[in-house]
């Protein structure tokens, strides 16, 4: 994606957190828009999740590409499974928010008008994660298979692999969760999955051919599922993690319409080109731009802490940005670039994003209660 970016370093003054205003008012900006229907996909990161900035704008910035293209598929750094039922909202008889069947991470009020834009209209929204966060989509694949007559025990089998995981992304997960044998959890996925794969047709009525291979790839997550939880060294996690995102990503590449667009809401070291921390740990993001060079263009989204903010970067650090952006001056909100000064600091953002977008003053954001 070099040839998108600006040979001159732009730099903009900009007192709103618009995204229109951004793109429409800086020169990678304007390159940026040029980038976006060649991109089969979009991908939008963030240095930290719950920042009110960040949300603000990337809800700006989708609902504007949204409008854009119709068609196009929203894309979350959330459960294939949960989104899954959200994708069945207007197929069955379970209907579900949005917002429930999202990380809880994404469910603050700063998204609302995001969330309120996609009950009014008919598009697609997917995820691509295999943890598990809640027990929605137990309940509905329990109603599902009970409706094929395949199984009758789904619900209390996925509820233990759910409890796990919750356990395991709280940091709470001990040897002693995991007595509960492994393989069982295995068997039972995997005889599950290879019934539906002989058969499609004894699942329910309610699911067409699309809907049905979606709901087998739910149950191969969860097979990966059971792998995941057993990792516990960070490096190993999120390297298993993020081959299994890119997987689904492509998954639904590859099963839906062709030419379809994905707009990919997620973390920016998931996201990025690649990991300038840790060679080996190739992202999502590393794995697009091997498997469909130029079709993707890469957005992260940075602050410039203060001391004592409570919030914390995994990828960048005060350093970094001081220095990579020079221009960014003390009465400055925000920076859209795609070419920051030429120095090692900069490269340092070059090597992760095609573009990125510098905040601040950066706030916490304000939680929603969930339905």
């Amino acid at each position: 994606m070099k040839h998108l970016l600006p040979i001159l370093t732009p730099c903009l003054l900009c007192l709103t957190l618009n995204a229109q205003y951004i793109l429409n008012n800086s020169t990678a900006g304007k390159r940026f828009q040029e980038a976006i229907p060649a991109s089969q996909f979009v991908l939008l990161g963030e240095s930290d999740h719950l920042v009110k900035q960040f949300n603000e704008f990337k809800d700006s910035l989708v609902i504007q590409m949204l409008n854009t293209n119709k068609q196009a598929v929203l894309v979350f750094e959330s459960g294939i499974c949960e989104l899954f039922c959200q994708v069945l909202n207007t197929k069955t008889t379970h209907p579900v928010g949005i917002r429930t069947c999202l990380f809880p991470i994404w469910s603050v009020k700063e998204n609302q008008p995001l969330f309120d834009f996609l009950n009014s209209n008919a598009f697609t929204i997917v995820g691509i994660d295999l943890q598990s966060y809640n027990y929605r989509y137990s309940s509905l694949a329990d109603s599902l298979l009970k409706q094929a007559k395949i199984c009758s025990d789904f619900f209390h089998m996925d509820s233990i692999l759910v409890r796990l995981s919750l356990k395991k992304q709280m940091l709470t997960l001990k040897n002693s969760d995991l007595n509960f044998p492994k393989e069982k959890l295995l068997a039972y996925y995997s005889d599950l999955m290879k019934k539906l794969q002989a058969n499609p047709g004894l699942m329910s009525s309610e699911l067409d051919p699309f809907h049905t291979a979606l709901f087998i790839e739910t149950l191969r997550n969860r097979i990966d599922l059971c792998t995941e939880i057993t990792l516990m060294q960070y490096n190993d996690f999120m390297t298993f993690r993020d081959s299994i995102m890119f997987r689904n990503l492509k998954w639904f590449a590859d099963n839906m319409a062709p030419g379809t667009q994905f707009i990919v809401w997620a973390y920016n070291g998931h996201i990025a080109k690649t990991n300038v921390n840790h060679e080996h740990f190739k992202c999502v993001g590393t794995y697009l731009q091997d498997a469909y060079p130029g079709k993707a263009v890469v957005v992260g989204l940075l602050y410039a802490k203060k001391k004592g903010d409570g919030l914390h970067s995994l990828f960048e650090t005060d350093r970094h940005v001081r220095k990579a952006f020079k221009g960014f001056e003390s009465n400055e909100k925000m920076l859209f670039s795609g070419n920051p000064a030429p120095d090692r600091d900069a490269e340092h953002f070059h090597k992760q994003f095609d573009y990125v977008v510098l905040f601040r003053h950066t706030e916490m954001p304000t939680y929603v209660k969930w339905e």
